[in-house]
């Protein structure tokens, strides 16, 4: 029974580790260093929450780089990757380095008619 009781207990600690607070997220979002900028970003991507698009369209043509993502993604592209992954609906065009406003409308417009 204590085994169990520690397992338990063991993944739960860790559950809440590994668990990041919607303010957290926000106040990366609002940083002013693309690093953490995309952090937040791909947190609240992992999220799926629409609350965080009012965030992600927030100066979508940031083109700083970030280089968390391992392949020198900007802040536009980040953001737009977070969007496709929480409406779940690609963009209609290929998210390029350059900031499109056909994407970005796009989901402004997805984002307006599910409010």
């Amino acid at each position: 029974m204590m085994k169990k009781a520690t397992f338990y207990f063991l993944v739960l600690t860790l559950s809440l580790i590994a668990c990041t607070s919607d303010e957290d997220i926000i106040r990366l979002m609002k940083s002013q260093n693309s690093e953490d900028v995309y952090e937040g970003i791909m947190l609240s991507a992992r999220t799926k929450d629409k609350k965080f698009v009012p965030l992600l369209l927030e100066n979508p043509e940031d083109i700083r780089i970030s280089n968390l993502s391992g392949r020198g993604q900007n802040l536009y592209q980040g953001k737009m990757d977070a969007l496709a992954k929480i409406f779940d609906v690609n963009p209609p065009k290929q998210i390029s380095y350059a900031p499109d406003t056909a994407i970005i409308n796009f989901y402004r417009r997805l984002y307006e008619q599910e409010k």
